[in-house]
């Protein structure tokens, strides 16, 4: 599903709050931001918005892991979700052709993986290190 070549508008959608997706988030907007003609958007699915009411029936499904979605509503996650919204991004788009290599989104995904093993623990800290 990754696509090197059209850039068809993409939905990042997020978790909002979790306090490292926050992070990652900012720096993933400020990054889109340097292309005026950038096609992501960046929909916080963790609060009720009205313009988020297409994702409520599986909110706890799209929360439990990264998505993308494009206009159609085809949604890719985690390792593959990751590298199609790299392709849209300045400078990162190598990482989303790196990830296109024979195997390569076997390996991410096995990463992806294993981070979510640790991400409760690594947002309770988050949480703990943030000021209020």
């Amino acid at each position: 599903m990754l696509n090197s070549q059209t850039k068809l508008p993409l939905k990042v959608l997020y978790d909002g709050s979790c306090p490292l997706c926050q992070i990652e988030i900012n720096h993933l907007k400020h990054l889109a931001s340097k292309d005026m003609n950038n096609p992501l958007r960046f929909i916080d699915i963790s609060q009720d918005h009205i313009e988020n009411t297409c994702y409520l029936n599986d909110r706890i499904a799209l929360l439990k892991r990264f998505h993308v979605e494009f206009d159609d509503g085809t949604r890719l996650s985690g390792a593959a979700a990751f590298a199609q919204m790299w392709l849209y991004l300045p400078g990162w788009r190598y990482l989303g052709l790196i990830a296109q290599l024979p195997g390569m989104l076997f390996v991410l995904e096995c990463f992806y993986r294993l981070f979510l093993v640790i991400r409760p623990s690594m947002q309770r800290i988050m949480r703990t290190l943030k000021p209020n």
